[in-house]
């Protein structure tokens, strides 16, 4: 049995598993960000998931209670299954969409998860431990979740928040690619702004990515992955592309670090084809906060429900607001070259200052 621990600073969940294919998994796309080994002491235990490649042993009393794991945009994020409740309160849960048997003790705060697909239950182990422990836990102590991306030039931590093709993912490879003297690049689908005293830290839950053709044609790096179509459908949400966070931050010739930056800017990107050069409009804290809303996933996202329930959200308008209060800014491009030069010129300014 192969026993080891998940965890970010604040807490962390043991874990211990029959097969080494979930640790290799887990190593392989949270372990940057999310540590994996021993826990650090001084952080709280959140409990015990446990994994076993193989079938259920046990049975179901009747038809169970519907349950939504998650009812994503794509069909192949869709998870049903039901819910079966034993009158000492241990809940089985049949995910009929993975095949994995989830049983859960609420009391003792344990998961048992069964699958004989191994790598299977490896990525249903991801979902449990992250965006049902973690995650929530999280957004207990005040995080709040966000579609967006992050990362770190010389100091300056920028979160960019903004809906589906909006240019999160634009504005993450223009950074990438800008001449910095440091740089941390976490995440282009979505960070956790977690409250730490009188700072505001990023902590990135990367996950798979869905890219237009055409983004990954607008770069040297991502052009050799680019799907072959035809010009209607570059920008056609059918046509997107699923790519690994960690593929994309080979091609870049990014490595990934555990990083929890401070949160200084805040970018809610507009590609405007047309324009000559970068325009940038500061928002005031009322206006950010109004915008920001619309790309906030706590307490907001149907798609990803708690259904674990272990932590609940705490009220997240307190740190909602302080996000909004932070440097709040409005960026128009026209192409990603002009971009990259933008965050140069921008990380320059604010190294100068701050010296």
């Amino acid at each position: 049995m192969d026993s080891f621990s998940v965890y970010c600073p604040q807490g962390s969940v043991d874990v211990e598993s029959d097969t080494p294919t979930v640790r290799a998994l887990l190593e392989r796309e949270i372990g940057i960000f999310f540590g994996i080994g021993d826990a650090p002491a001084g952080g709280r235990h959140l409990g015990t998931v446990r994994l076993h490649a193989r079938a259920f042993p046990g049975s179901f009393d009747g038809a169970g209670v519907p349950l939504s794991l998650h009812s994503g945009s794509h069909d192949y994020d869709i998870r049903r299954s039901h819910v079966h409740t034993s009158s000492d309160g241990v809940r089985t849960i049949d995910s009929y969409d993975t095949g994995s048997v989830l049983v859960v003790s609420d009391e003792t705060r344990e998961v048992d998860v069964y699958n004989v697909n191994a790598q299977v239950l490896a990525v249903d182990s991801k979902r449990v431990i992250r965006d049902q422990v973690l995650v929530p836990f999280l957004e207990s102590l005040g995080g709040v979740t966000y579609h967006s991306a992050a990362f770190e030039l010389d100091g300056t931590g920028f979160l960019v928040a903004g809906d589906r093709g909006a240019g999160k993912t634009t504005v993450f490879f223009s950074a990438m690619l800008a001449d910095v003297a440091a740089a941390r690049f976490l995440s282009c689908e979505r960070t956790v702004v977690l409250p730490v005293d009188d700072t505001l830290l990023l902590q990135a839950c990367p996950e798979i990515i869905s890219l237009f053709p055409g983004t990954l044609r607008s770069f040297a790096a991502t052009r050799p992955i680019a799907p072959v179509v035809g010009q209607e459908l570059e920008w056609a949400r059918p046509a997107k592309k699923q790519v690994g966070w960690r593929q994309l931050f080979d091609l870049f010739g990014v490595v990934a670090e555990a990083s929890n930056p401070r949160l200084s800017v805040v970018l809610l990107p507009r590609w405007t084809p047309g324009i000559d050069e970068v325009e940038v409009e500061t928002l005031t804290a009322d206006e950010a906060e109004a915008e920001l809303i619309e790309h906030q996933m706590t307490h907001r996202n149907a798609n990803k429900p708690n259904w674990l329930g272990w932590f609940t959200e705490a009220d997240s308008r307190p740190t909602a607001r302080r996000i909004a209060e932070s440097t709040c800014l409005v960026l128009r491009w026209p192409d990603p070259a002009v971009l990259t030069h933008w965050f140069e010129r921008f990380t320059a300014d604010r190294v100068a200052v701050a010296g």
